[in-house]
């Protein structure tokens, strides 16, 4: 035996965020489901190193049945993340790449769209899509100002979109999402989940890490025909 491996994993698990006791039937589950015959055995192959925490975490946060919505929103979404910044788009325009520039937030451009670019006082060059509402007010009154854009060719690097989701609320339903947000290859920089417990509905605000426009595209398809969503 080694005695190191239970207090190891109760610190890791706490440091993980888990509140409360870890439990022992689940933990019983799990050294048999990777072959252990006891627990005791799961944990001396935790103190040699054998077997790392963050499997055993990993399987029992899955284990454990949420109540609510909110409680499976604890277990799934990665809440209260500091936001990365925005990333900066590079275009090019005329020939010349690599312009200093901010994307818009009022449309949120992502390669895939048509973009065009506009000549702030100050602020450099803020990329919006062609079809922006604001946009189009700017090249009313300042047309000068206004230059077309295309993307410029670079890597795979990621841009970040917000996506809301509104839906009945139910136990499930993050886990839904969460699945096909991983299927898209997608990564969800931060999250956070409100209830309407009167009307049972919820709203899922998700900022994503996306590469092209038709991964958002498709992502937006997948979600929004989910049973019990009603709006994405």
């Amino acid at each position: 035996t080694n005695p190191y491996g239970e207090p190891l994993l109760a610190r890791e698990f706490e440091r993980s965020g888990g509140d409360g006791q870890m439990d022992a039937e689940a933990l019983s589950r799990i050294a048999d489901e990777l072959n252990y015959q006891r627990l005791d055995d799961l944990y001396a192959a935790l103190g040699y190193g054998d077997v790392d925490p963050d499997t055993v975490i990993g399987r029992l946060v899955r284990s454990r049945v949420p109540e609510s919505l909110a409680a499976e929103a604890e277990l799934l979404l990665p809440l209260d993340v500091p936001r990365p910044e925005r990333r900066r788009g590079r275009v090019q325009a005329g020939g010349v790449n690599g312009f200093q520039t901010r994307l818009s937030r009022c449309c949120a451009p992502l390669p895939g769209d048509r973009i065009v670019g506009y000549v702030t006082r100050g602020h450099g060059l803020a990329i919006h899509r062609a079809d922006c509402n604001s946009l189009a007010y700017y090249a009313r009154r300042e047309p000068g100002r206004v230059v077309e854009l295309d993307w410029a060719q670079e890597g795979d690097g990621a841009y970040q979109a917000e996506l809301q989701v509104d839906a009945v609320d139910r136990v499930g339903l993050l886990a839904d999402i969460t699945a096909l947000v991983g299927a898209c290859g997608v990564n969800i920089a931060s999250a956070s989940v409100h209830t309407d417990a009167r009307n049972r509905m919820a709203s899922i605000h998700m900022t994503l890490d996306i590469r092209h426009r038709r991964d958002l595209d498709l992502l937006v398809e997948r979600i929004d025909a989910l049973p019990d969503v009603m709006h994405v």
